[in-house]
């Protein structure tokens, strides 16, 4: 750490040129209090970077704060938040206290509505540096067992939710929250992390929903996998026919949540014409962003839970690896219970996602495969076929990646701050010029 510290000045200056060789020279000190705060300013910078575009939901939020918090007063900025509350937004804010305390910040305090993704950025770079290294930290980085699948997993891991998608606001800043929470207090046991992991609905109302099964493992403190693997498998065998009609009468009785339901709730006939529309856009896509549109990762991932409590639970997990399965399997069996309401549905298996490919990374890292009986036909043929079936999503998400992410990322972001209406250019159109 000491011969950092007197290479902090040229990491500085590494990381003013480029941010992604300051990020590779982070990583090379293997110093998780560098990489901590690097992976920090790397997103911040990253966020910094967005231009409306390219941008999908984002674009819509970063509007909202020029046309509804620009000069607002106090009294009704509160008023607002009181209507929030209580379940019954107006249309001229968000559904969320944290969006709408960050708008009036930006827009009305500091009166720099073009600073919006900076500040959204600044939050979701906090939380996400700290969950990803925790995480990562788990890797047993001196052993010799890091073969293919492990690396081909560590990527695909780090490509599931990354600092992208800070572009939605609030949904994966409000996961990387409770995420964050919930493995400060598998470490420490102070509870002010338990309080943090409450935070989640403040972000996004989903969390009310999404964090349930979380919240059940934290606060229980029950981390036997073989129950949830049960309550995992009773989901997938009633996921088609448990209806969401009582749940949906429930949440319609707001203003909030009948939106919110009308929005997200798939019968019959919406699902004929998604149905549809996935047919038409069958024909213009990539066979990458069809896989992703029918959501084939989600039962590839199915089967991984399936095989790593079959075949990988039995061999050398410990209080760790329950944790994180537990999480996992809780979370996926919540997914799997809300197959009608997409957006629970889906935005479940994310969050479940990070838990089992860290679990799988994590045990990769530590485990000679071929110790394991039968290693060839229990684990590492599996793994292959999981590897062959999850390419398609993997291309997806580098696809995704390219969308979203500026080419002044790589070289001098400055160019961008100082005129940033000029530099609305993406990765893949920069790539595109050149092809």
């Amino acid at each position: 750490m000491s011969s950092y510290k007197e290479n902090a000045g040229y990491h500085f200056l590494v990381f003013a040129f480029s941010p992604v060789l300051g990020m590779i020279y982070a990583i090379k000190t293997k110093s998780k209090t560098v990489i901590r705060w690097s992976i920090f300013a790397f997103t911040v910078i990253y966020g910094s970077l967005f231009h409306k575009s390219f941008l999908g939901d984002g674009a819509v939020h970063w509007e909202k704060v020029y046309t509804n918090y620009t000069y607002l007063s106090f009294e009704v900025w509160w008023d607002r938040m009181l209507a929030i509350f209580a379940f019954a937004p107006t249309i001229y804010t968000n559904d969320d206290p944290y969006i709408h305390i960050i708008s009036y910040i930006v827009g009305t305090i500091f009166n720099a509505p073009g600073l919006f993704f900076v500040a959204v950025s600044l939050i979701y770079a906090y939380f996400y540096s700290g969950a990803i290294v925790k995480l990562l930290s788990y890797v047993d980085w001196k052993s010799n067992y890091k073969n293919f699948f492990f690396w081909f997993f560590l990527v695909f891991l780090i490509l599931w939710k990354p600092p992208l998608d800070m572009q939605t606001v609030r949904s994966w800043t409000g996961m990387w929250v409770l995420i964050y929470a919930v493995i400060s207090y598998y470490e420490t046991k102070k509870k002010k992390y338990l309080l943090l992991a409450l935070m989640p609905p403040f972000f996004h109302v989903g969390y009310l929903v999404l964090a349930v099964p979380v919240w059940f493992v934290l606060f229980t403190g029950f981390r036997n996998p073989r129950l949830y693997f049960i309550v995992f498998v009773l989901s997938i065998l009633f996921s088609n026919i448990i209806g969401q009609i009582g749940f949906n009468e429930t949440v319609s009785q707001t203003k909030l949540g009948a939106s919110k339901t009308n929005a997200y709730y798939v019968d019959e006939e919406r699902a004929e014409h998604l149905e549809e529309k996935r047919l038409e856009a069958a024909e213009s896509q990539t066979f990458y962003k069809v896989f992703e549109r029918y959501k084939v990762h989600l039962n590839v991932l199915t089967g991984l839970v399936i095989f790593i409590y079959l075949f990988l639970s039995k061999n050398g997990f410990g209080k760790l690896e329950n944790t994180l399965f537990s999480y996992g399997l809780a979370t996926a069996s919540l997914a799997n219970f809300f197959t009608q309401i997409f957006a629970v549905h889906n935005r479940a298996w994310q969050i479940a996602g990070v838990f089992i490919l860290t679990l799988l990374v994590v045990f990769l890292s530590k485990n000679d495969l071929r110790n394991i009986r039968f290693s060839f036909l229990k684990v590492r043929l599996p793994l292959t076929i999981f590897f062959l079936a999850i390419t398609p999503y993997f291309l997806y998400l580098i696809s995704l990646n390219l969308a979203y992410t500026s080419p002044y990322i790589f070289l001098l972001p400055q160019a961008h701050w100082i005129n940033p209406e000029e530099a609305g250019l993406s990765l893949r159109q920069f790539i595109g010029l050149f092809l």
